[in-house]
């Protein structure tokens, strides 16, 4: 009996040992981030700038969602506890804000994917009272801060929940322009582009906002540790050199500044965020 004890023990010592043990801050990061290289990247880089002061980390995928529930989930602090979008003053609020413009403001560098048998049209507008006039419809995410950016500017605007649906929505022409921003359209027309859909080649948009990274109310460590990742990331040279490596090649291929410039207010987005954009993004904005 003593030997069927000890092997029993040993065995179950054995069948311990070989399961995964984590002991440190684990990330559930939206599934929309988790594939995006960039924002996958700089939050793995916020981790291990500060591991041998927080510890081990582990960064998994949430379940796939649109935007509107991951914010609804994040909330609740269920199934995800980290997303990174772009800012609204009730996202500000209802969440864990790092106030550091991940993507240096990119977000609100906008450029319209179009039809390729509708890229000329828009070469008499040189204003954003021409764009109104000629009663163009903007598209963008039912729960994104954009949509109500595009309303308080005076556009006409169609919305949808689901964000496959917007291409769809240009193909069928139910609106002229889905508005995006220059750090999304490469690899969207990447994916998009053989259904017949191009960048339009002579206006841009632009008007503050940036990516930021939002964390649940309760998830104060972490957002204490990511805040202060993203600090020494700034202040060692890192962060500039991620985005040279993800993002600074975009202006030029998509000869931004060489475009007609429709400026936009954006009157959701707290003087911190500004400021924070103002501080480190590649544009300051008045206020």
């Amino acid at each position: 009996m003593k030997k069927n004890l000890g092997f029993l023990s040993t065995l179950l010592a054995l069948v311990l040992g070989a399961l995964p043990v984590y002991a440190g801050d684990k990330v559930v990061l939206w599934e929309r981030n988790y594939i995006r290289p960039s924002f996958y990247e700089l939050i793995e880089l916020t981790l291990e700038l500060t591991k041998d002061d927080y510890g081990d980390y582990q960064i998994v995928s949430s379940e796939p969602m649109e935007q509107g529930k991951a914010f609804a989930m994040l909330q609740r602090e269920i199934a995800i506890n980290v997303i990174i979008a772009g800012t609204s003053k009730k996202r500000e609020s209802q969440f864990n804000t790092i106030y550091y413009p991940i993507d240096r403001g990119l977000l609100g560098f906008r450029l319209c994917i179009v039809t390729e048998d509708n890229r000329l049209d828009f070469a008499d507008i040189n204003e954003l009272k021409d764009f109104r006039h000629k009663e163009k419809i903007v598209g963008v995410g039912t729960h994104w801060p954009d949509r109500s950016i595009i309303n308080d500017n005076g556009l006409r605007v169609e919305h949808s929940q689901i964000f496959e649906q917007l291409f769809k929505m240009v193909e069928l022409k139910r609106i002229d322009c889905f508005l995006r921003s220059i750090n999304e359209i490469d690899g969207e027309l990447e994916k998009y582009g053989s259904s017949g859909l191009a960048d339009e080649p002579f206006l841009a948009f632009l008007y503050p906002a940036a990516d930021f990274i939002f964390i649940g109310k309760s998830d104060t460590k972490i957002a204490e540790r990511i805040s202060e990742g993203l600090r020494r990331a700034i202040y060692n040279g890192d962060f500039e050199r991620h985005f040279e490596k993800h993002y600074a090649h975009l202006l030029q291929k998509y000869q931004f500044y060489n475009r007609k410039l429709l400026f936009l207010k954006n009157y959701d987005m707290s003087a911190k965020a500004k400021q924070a954009i103002n501080k480190f993004g590649i544009a300051s904005f008045a206020d």
